[in-house]
């Protein structure tokens, strides 16, 4: 409704949302988008060898995006895809899922499994692998954003996972001054709702929002750079972190700068890049 309003005014709009069913013209969401992560965490086991891939996901809307962009991720690398099962609950009908995965086989005919669940829902899935040989020995388990800020290294069998999300550094920064300000544990939102002030209120001082906003070389934001791609959606630096019985230890930083000469979209964020961000406040 608000876009209705907004774009034959010629006025941007910064939406808190990664639903790319929103998307039109004139409007911008800065939630970090499922297809960035699956992206980075796929590229990194690429890096590491793993050439063989599978995936357990839920039916829903969710559980599509994540199907169709780890399909164009391991796709874009030239790994294999071996296959990709669906589930409607993580009881029987995962277990299901799961047997069929593994082939009855002593060994997953894959190396790699993205797991798209978190809190309870993740550890009944989790549960289940070892009973059909899979396991941290002989397959790398991958996962989302979504264990960022769980305990997900109490269970065991999960222990040694990679995911990718937003590196902590920036937000730890953030969090200290907020507490700082208002005595309390800023939400997630938190975030989000500072990086499209600061970039509403620098970009519109300088009279440049509606041309700057698309800018690839991005913006130093609370959860690390991050820019908009030609339709609207954003892409973030993310970092890689391996899951422990402690926490989540860093294994490999968000890039500082985005991969010179690419659109946002095009390509993925490497390790050295070269073009400069654009800092949206101080």
């Amino acid at each position: 409704a608000v876009a209705d309003v907004a774009h034959p005014r010629e006025v941007p709009v910064i939406a808190f949302s990664n639903d790319t069913g929103a998307l039109r013209p004139g409007v911008h969401l800065i939630g970090l988008a499922p297809e960035v992560q699956v992206e980075r965490v796929v590229d990194f086991a690429v890096q590491h060898g793993k050439t063989r891939f599978a995936a357990l996901l839920p039916y829903g809307p969710y559980g599509d995006r994540l199907a169709e962009s780890y399909r164009r991720a391991v796709t874009r690398t030239g790994a294999e895809l071996i296959d990709i099962a669906r589930y409607s609950d993580p009881g029987s009908d995962a277990q299901d899922a799961v047997k069929r995965l593994s082939g009855g086989q002593p060994q997953p005919p894959f190396d790699s499994l993205l797991l798209a669940e978190s809190g309870e829902r993740l550890r009944a899935i989790a549960s289940l692998l070892p009973y059909y040989s899979i396991d941290q020995g002989e397959v790398q388990i991958l996962g989302t954003a979504l264990w960022q800020n769980q305990p997900v290294g109490r269970d065991q069998n999960l222990q040694g996972a990679w995911f990718a999300a937003p590196d902590r550094a920036a937000w730890e920064t953030f969090a200290r001054r907020f507490s700082a300000l208002f005595g309390a544990t800023p939400p997630a939102l938190a975030g989000l709702a500072y990086d499209a002030t600061a970039l509403a209120a620098v970009l519109g001082r300088k009279g440049q929002l509606a041309r700057e906003l698309d800018s690839p070389d991005g913006f130093a934001g609370v959860n690390g750079l991050f820019r908009f791609d030609t339709r609207g959606g954003a892409e973030h630096a993310l970092a890689i972190y391996g899951v422990a019985a402690t926490g989540a230890d860093l294994l490999d930083p968000a890039a500082d700068r985005f991969t010179a000469g690419a659109r946002p979209g095009e390509g993925v964020i490497r390790s050295n890049p070269l073009a400069a961000p654009t800092a949206p406040a101080t």
